[in-house]
């Protein structure tokens, strides 16, 4: 009897509603707990570009349209051997963010494949793959035609500005992950049929490219070569593009006519003239047979939206053009220095078409330089008025062949303490232009991402309007509203 109440007193206690309630959330837990398992197992088990997030400030893990491009379009096997074990390369500071890098690079293609080598454990993995002086940490990147090394060093940039070496007692420093573009650039590398070679002219005063513009154009797998036309009688066969940077001194009559005969017959060349005052009648007779004409004038900005700080760094406005393309995307500004104007001509032959890439406000003007300077920044009388055009871009095609030439007419395009101390495209409007003329479309360059905090530029005008907003509008506002709520609370 006592049996059957007990039982009777546990089905009383089993129908309650919050038994019912309660046994219902258990169930129900089970099966989320059992939804999420399942879930955990399918996520675990995709591609980290669809489970893993760029979170970081320069997107240090993400890879942009031209890698995607590259690796995308794979036909052949490349194999990226890392010089670490995995968890050593996770645990290191630029490893770690090439280990998350390239899982996205295998989600691009069946043909790329990446694996961890621990040369503690395979000491002889280096030599075999004929990269001997390979260092620990090191990427050896192959394909059935060729391999290359990327060194560790490489996966990073670190530039040191020494100007500030009488003041603090050290120079700064900027770090910057280059990894993107390192991998990139040895992937290219071993999969192309034949790489460009640029040459660069010499014996006309012209200045080296600066360090880190040169390794960047090692990295597009452009092979430089200098090149005296005084004593190698012409341009050689294979050049792919010539380079004319910062010359001080013209051209003699002779080597006009070996470059222009040159580009008629579809070769290419990229100039970066020097504004020295003086006339050089061998390099306009170049500019002129390709539409355009040097002012020979330091140019000058005269609104405030267009400068920055001074009239002397313009900030032009960067015209449509495939050079300028990426540079628009992005949204970095160009910062000229050292500037002369370059007059697009309306009466061109009809197989030339000539292009504006960068270009002045209406209220530039020009200065004639009187021994190499000008006596002020000032607007005068019998200055020339603009906008002008400060890069520009032309194409002739004859037959089945295309001529290229551009001319940046800013001699401080590749001032290193322009490009070191400021958040601008001035190296992509030079680098882009050389991809361009090389019909290479893979060597366009990919930026370094800075580790570090980024100067912002903003100009004269940009500075104006946020000092007034932030010192002037803003603590109005907020004193106004204090005085308002102040005289509310007073009348209740």
């Amino acid at each position: 009897m006592s049996q059957n109440k007990e039982k009777k007193a546990w089905k009383e206690r089993l129908g309650t509603t919050k038994v019912r309630y309660g046994s219902y959330s258990a169930a129900v837990s089970v099966v989320v707990l059992a939804i999420l398992v399942v879930v955990n197992l399918i996520v675990s088990n995709l591609p980290g570009k669809y489970t893993k997030f760029d979170t970081s400030d320069s997107s240090y893990y993400s890879i942009g349209e031209l890698t995607q491009s590259i690796v995308g379009s794979l036909d052949m096997d490349v194999t990226i051997s890392v010089l670490a074990s995995e968890e050593e390369a996770k645990a290191d500071s630029i490893l770690g963010i090439l280990a998350e890098m390239l899982e996205r690079y295998q989600a691009l293609s069946d043909h790329l494949q990446v694996a961890y080598v621990d040369p503690a454990i395979n000491p002889t993995f280096a030599s075999d793959n004929g990269a001997a002086d390979a260092s620990k940490g090191s990427l050896i990147v192959k394909s059935e035609k060729r391999s290359t090394v990327v060194s560790y060093s490489d996966l990073y940039q670190v530039d040191y500005d020494y100007s500030s070496y009488y003041t603090t007692g050290s120079p700064t420093s900027t770090q910057s992950y280059d990894g993107e573009s390192a991998v990139t650039s040895a992937i290219d590398y071993v999969v192309s049929d034949t790489l460009p070679i640029l040459y660069q002219l010499t014996g006309h005063g012209e200045r080296s490219l600066p360090a880190s513009v040169e390794k960047q154009v090692e990295r597009m797998n452009i092979e430089k070569k200098e090149l005296n036309l005084l004593t190698a009688g012409g341009i050689p066969e294979d050049a792919s593009s010539l380079l004319i940077y910062c010359p001080e001194k013209d051209l003699s009559e002779e080597e006009a006519d070996q470059i222009l005969a040159y580009l008629q017959e579809g070769g290419s060349a990229l100039v970066v003239p020097t504004l020295t005052g003086e006339a050089h009648p061998n390099f306009d007779k170049i500019y002129n047979n390709y539409g355009m004409r040097l002012t020979n004038s330091l140019i000058l900005e005269g609104s405030a939206e267009h400068y920055y700080q001074s009239p002397m760094y313009l900030v032009p406005e960067i015209e449509s053009h495939t050079i300028t393309s990426p540079i628009t995307e992005r949204n970095i500004s160009v910062l000229l220095g050292g500037a002369q104007g370059i007059t697009i001509s309306s009466d061109i032959r009809s197989s030339l078409t000539v292009s504006s890439l960068l270009s002045t406000s209406a209220d530039s003007y020009g200065k004639e330089l009187t021994g190499g300077t000008v006596s002020t920044a000032e607007r005068e009388e019998g200055d020339a008025s603009g906008p002008f055009c400060l890069a520009a871009a032309a194409t002739e095609t004859v037959g089945e062949k295309t001529s290229y030439l551009v001319v940046i007419s800013s001699e401080a395009l590749l001032d290193e303490t322009i490009i070191e101390r400021f958040t601008v495209s001035n190296a992509d409007v030079f680098l882009n232009s050389l991809s361009w003329m090389c019909e290479h479309e893979s060597t366009i360059s990919i930026a370094p991402k800075s580790m570090d905090i980024n100067t912002l530029t903003m100009t004269e005008s940009q500075s104006r309007f946020w000092m007034i907003l932030t010192m002037g509008v803003i603590p109005v506002v907020l004193l106004g509203c204090g005085i308002g709520v102040w005289a509310w609370r007073r009348k209740k």
